[in-house]
């Protein structure tokens, strides 16, 4: 089974309507968990956002694990 990720910033309790996808299949929710983190830190760092929601889809495009994350 193939993963991917999505990802966006929540305002309040609004999942703004920008998603982001993450450009690559994983090959285990692990490694696109560890990609997820990755990323969120990167926007953390920049000031980029504050409040970012994340979900792994599997390859039939059923939420796997889905979370969101403070900066």
């Amino acid at each position: 089974m193939q993963y991917r990720f999505e990802y966006g910033e929540i305002e309040g309790e609004t999942y703004l309507v920008l998603v982001n996808h993450g450009q690559e299949w994983y090959s285990s929710e692990s490694l696109c968990r560890m990609e997820i983190d990755s990323t969120i830190r990167s926007i953390c760092d920049a000031g980029q956002g504050t409040n970012i929601w994340w979900k792994i889809y599997n390859e039939n495009g059923n939420v796997v694990q889905q979370g969101n994350k403070q900066c």
